[in-house]
């Protein structure tokens, strides 16, 4: 083992941005449509961008433990301010200001606090009930009502809607359900306006507002979406996830702009102003500009909403690496002596080249929340984590309904916003008796230890890349029952 070792498992942020400035897909994890594509930055349509299909399958901020999520976050930060410099950019950071919080409020409140509320009741609950409930009204009674968003209301009626909803939301949750359905959906929409607008701490973050700005200095598109990946990514998991649930709302309504009439230019023009401060009162021109930079940067929120809030496949090589790095700091003084031996043959090089020529392999899963004992599996290099899913509950007399088995590759997980505990690992499974579809959607597997704290992993992803990438983790089937 050569003496460099640990060096090279310990990468410079300067390395992984000279990666990415070669716009390699295979680093930034998308690539943009080549067909109809522009450089241009006021070019009226935003060109087209596809994930690319990694054989890892794709990571999100949520599959990860919280030791690597800090991990990734310390590196996103590093990330940004390289590429910055490398632009010749700044961002300013504007103090966050103090509010008193009146007690018995929902509107108004910081979104850390209402979490602390909520997870009272659900103790992995990432996104305020609140918001919660109000998006799934929309969802159901206002996806195809003509200018959503675009059309007001009263004022006073949704100052009555809010006031009765924050009387009883923490004592009777039921009643808000009955509160919500008893408004118009335009009355909602309003109030959805409102309680983002009225966050103390923008979605966006003080922190962070004027670095999402700084989009309209970017001329390169895939540079303009790396960056607004990582600054998504920097953002406290609170304003991450309750962002994210608000996108994939927007992208719904914009999915039926045939019967809405709500196009996804006109819901950026609308929600924009919600999510960033009103520009310093000047002469029109200027406060045009910051609209239209505004509009952008939301638009390219929701459009894009699949490629910003996953993490890139360089940064998630670098935790690994990082934590490889960690663990042989640690080993015995024996391979301590050999690494300051500078042997010259290219250790990790040569396991890489094992590696790269394994065609099978065979795995043992672990199933916390069943009464059984850990059990081998099989795979090889056509094996998706969904077969190994569907393989594990067959060993676990889990009965599949006939007509639904040949579905078991349909369904794709997308973690955006639930109200309800991912695992508890004291809860056993009753679940056995299902289809392929909702056991996939409900059970998960997880790759834990090795070179990563835990990750959950993706239907669709290949188990034995999984299992080269990290040979010495352990599989776990978990449970994340509604």
């Amino acid at each position: 083992m050569p003496a460099n070792y640990l060096e090279n498992h310990k990468l410079s942020a300067a390395t992984l941005c000279s990666q990415v400035d070669a716009k390699s897909p295979e680093i930034l994890g998308f690539r943009v449509k080549e067909k109809g594509f522009t450089e241009q930055q006021n070019c009226e349509e935003l060109p087209e961008v596809e994930q690319i299909d990694e054989k890892h399958g794709i990571t999100y901020p949520a599959d990860l433990g919280k030791e690597d999520l800090v991990k990734i976050r310390h590196l996103a930060l590093i990330e940004l301010t390289t590429l910055f410099d490398s632009l010749g950019l700044t961002y300013t950071r504007k103090k966050p200001t103090k509010i008193k919080i009146k007690e018995n409020t929902i509107f108004g409140v910081p979104l850390t606090i209402l979490l602390e509320y909520d997870c009272q009741m659900y103790t992995h609950c990432r996104v305020p009930l609140v918001f919660q409930k109000i998006l799934f009204y929309l969802e159901n009674q206002g996806l195809t009502e003509v200018g959503l968003l675009r059309v007001g209301c009263s004022r006073q009626k949704v100052e009555v809607l809010k006031k009765e909803i924050e009387a009883s939301f923490y004592t009777s949750p039921n009643l808000v359900d009955n509160i919500l359905h008893s408004c118009s959906p335009h009355e909602v929409a309003s109030l959805l306006k409102q309680f983002i607008r009225g966050l103390p701490e923008p979605l966006l973050t003080n922190k962070y507002m004027n670095a999402f700005l700084q989009i309209q200095h970017i001329q390169e598109t895939v540079k303009q979406l790396q960056t607004l990946n990582l600054l998504v990514l920097l953002l406290p998991e609170a304003h991450q996830e309750t962002l994210l649930a608000l996108v994939t709302f927007l992208a719904q309504l914009a999915a039926n702009e045939d019967k809405n009439k709500m196009n996804l230019r006109n819901i950026a023009m609308i929600v924009a102003p919600n999510l960033f401060p009103p520009p310093p009162k000047g002469d029109l021109q200027s406060e045009l500009h910051v609209a239209t930079i505004t509009c952008r940067v939301t638009e390219m929120l929701i459009k894009y909403r699949d490629i910003l809030w996953t993490i890139p496949i360089c940064l998630l090589k670098q935790v690994r690496k990082n934590n490889e790095y960690e663990a042989l700091k640690k080993t015995d003084h024996k391979l301590k002596k050999k690494l300051r031996k500078k042997i010259r043959v290219d250790f990790y090089e040569i396991i890489e080249q094992e590696q790269s020529n394994i065609t099978k392999a065979e795995i043992v899963i672990k199933p916390r929340q069943f009464n059984s004992q850990p059990f081998s599996v099989n795979i090889d290099v056509n094996t998706r984590v969904s077969d190994v899913t569907y393989t594990a509950a067959q060993h676990l007399d889990v009965i599949f309904s006939s007509q639904n088995i040949a579905n078991k590759d349909g369904y794709s997980q997308r973690m955006t916003y639930d109200v309800v505990p991912v695992f508890n690992p004291t809860q056993t499974c009753t679940q056995t008796n299902t289809d392929a579809a909702t056991f996939l959607k409900t059970h998960s597997l997880h790759e834990i230890g090795g070179n990563i704290g835990e990750r959950r992993l993706r239907n669709e992803a290949f188990a034995l890349a999984i299992h080269v990438e990290n040979p010495s983790a352990g599989w776990e089937l978990r449970c994340c029952h509604w």
